[in-house]
């Protein structure tokens, strides 16, 4: 989502995303190849160790001399899952693969990660994704499985350091997935992150001293190996991605992570003289594919997005009751520039307050410009069609920073605010197919509509009807979307729509009381 501004960033915003993050994502693939040579002297884990130990206490270091907060701001628990499932796990098992099956192999297996990220998403946080999505996923892991295949199509048999590889990816998804909910609006992802690899590291070194022989050298080309992969694979990278995404370049520098298999892949071959055979071509490729789809704009947040009561909303509609005034711009932009660095400080709420009083907005309409921003962020943050575990986390902390509810925050996240959803969509279209969650509470001359009333207003506006909860429909219309039966919100997981009653009427213009 956006964390510099909730409308689409201007050009030269989107160069420096685009810089930063495809600086990250070099970092990330560039590393691979110094890891190969490092695991020639060092034992992986102890590699492994090393290495995000290092990177830990650079970011937090970092962190301490920029006057930053260095503390994690979320339960210790949360770190400790992060670092037993993000650090010990995922990188003990990619410096396995890398020690074992080579720095290629490896590139392509660790980095299905979001994959499994979107998939626990799904089935654990109940996240949304199309069907576009769903195809992606599955292209990404038929990728995986055709990389880690060894022998003939029958009996199977697979690499058992690939599938070793691929569990330290899954290990990344079930930490992320396992505090999604659990991080609220004080977090410091920065700071987390510093502090569970220096909790992980030491516990790689240990387990690296119970299993695994000692360095055969700490000479000076292995400290520089470390210190390299450690500060350019492993902090910048981390440092440049979250300087992307608060400028508003989530979508953006989403779609940069299929470029770190190709990355490590590519550099491997030459460096390494690690050849890809064809069947490794083949999974990157599907891999590759199936990264593209799931980040992908899929064209819902333009939907869903633009269903929000939203400061773009007021800009485009003048004559509304709604719209912002000038004074009302400035103070939202002033408001929105506090939110960069997801901190308000003392200051900061002293001297929104000051700018209030002195352009004349009373703190109701300062609160409801407040609602308007936040519906903003979430608009963005639906761009790419689903919001993620780290967007969902990043809302709740704007939420909270804007003073809103927790129930308003979840209302957005959840159904891009179940009232105003029907505000900015057009006539729905000719042929759009509808069901009914029935009763609903519709009246018109104060009589209550009845099933054929209601199907013939839908018809009447060209609209096909839907009855049985079976039949998968483009929307689902209820009077409350918050009591769906558990089909309907399967529906819904495959991309069906779901619209409040009072808003579907709005959108076909009836003449309801």
């Amino acid at each position: 989502m956006s964390h510099a501004s909730p409308a689409a960033p201007p050009r030269d915003a989107r160069v420096v995303i685009a810089v930063l993050g495809l600086a990250a994502v070099l970092g990330w693939g560039l590393v691979y190849v110094p890891s190969a040579w490092l695991v020639e002297s060092w034992p992986p884990l102890f590699a492994a160790g090393a290495r995000v130990a290092i990177a830990g206490a650079f970011l937090l270091v970092v962190l301490i001399v920029l006057r930053r907060p260095f503390m994690p701001g979320c339960p210790w628990s949360v770190v400790l899952i992060l670092a037993l499932t993000q650090s010990v796990l995922l990188y003990g098992a990619s410096y396995i693969g890398i020690a074992y099956e080579g720095a290629g192999l490896t590139a392509v297996l660790q980095n299905t990660d979001p994959l499994f990220v979107a998939l626990l998403a799904v089935l654990v946080l109940g996240e949304h994704m199309t069907r576009v999505q769903w195809s992606g996923l599955g292209v990404g892991l038929l990728g995986a499985i055709v990389v880690a295949w060894k022998g003939p199509l029958w009996p199977p048999s697979v690499s058992l350091v690939s599938m070793v590889v691929l569990g330290g990816a899954i290990a990344w998804a079930v930490g992320t997935v396992a505090v999604a909910r659990r991080i609220k609006g004080g977090a410091e992802p920065v700071a987390i992150a510093g502090w569970q690899m220096l909790i992980g590291g030491p516990i790689l070194v240990i387990l690296s001293a119970l299993f695994e022989s000692g360095p055969t050298s700490m000479g000076g080309r292995d400290i520089a190996l470390i210190m390299f992969i450690a500060i350019v694979g492993s902090a910048l990278p981390f440092a440049f991605f979250y300087l992307a995404l608060m400028r508003g370049g989530a979508a953006a520098v989403s779609s940069w992570f299929l470029l770190v298999p190709v990355v490590g892949v590519l550099t491997a071959w030459p460096m390494l003289g690690e050849t890809p055979s064809a069947k490794t071509w083949v999974g990157l490729a599907l891999v590759c594919a199936g990264l593209w789809l799931v980040f992908r704009n899929s064209g819902v947040g333009r939907v869903m997005g633009a269903g929000a009561l939203s400061l773009e909303y007021a800009e485009e509609h003048p004559d509304d009751d709604r719209a912002l005034t000038g004074a009302d711009r400035r103070w939202a932009a002033a408001l929105n520039s506090a939110l960069d660095d997801r901190h308000i400080e003392g200051g900061e709420v002293e001297e929104l307050d000051r700018l209030a009083r002195e352009l004349g907005i009373s703190p109701s309409r300062t609160s409801r410009l407040a609602g308007f921003l936040m519906a903003d962020h979430v608009a963005h943050a639906l761009i790419d069609g689903v919001i993620t575990p780290a967007e969902r986390l990043d809302l709740e902390r704007v939420g909270v920073l804007l003073g809103l509810t927790t129930q308003h925050v979840d209302d957005l996240i959840d159904l891009g605010d179940r009232e105003l959803i029907g505000l900015a969509l057009s006539d729905l279209p000719a042929g759009t197919s509808v069901r009914f969650r029935l009763p609903l509470i519709g009246t018109r001359g104060g009589v209550p509509l009845t099933p054929a009333d209601i199907r013939a207003l839908a018809e009447a506006h060209g609209l096909r009807v839907v009855s049985s909860p079976l039949r998968r429909s483009d929307v689902i219309v209820a009077a409350d979307t918050a009591e769906l039966r558990p089909v309907d919100r399967l529906h819904r997981r495959w991309g069906t729509r779901l619209m409040v009653e009072r808003t579907f009427w709005m959108s076909i213009h009836a003449d309801m009381d």
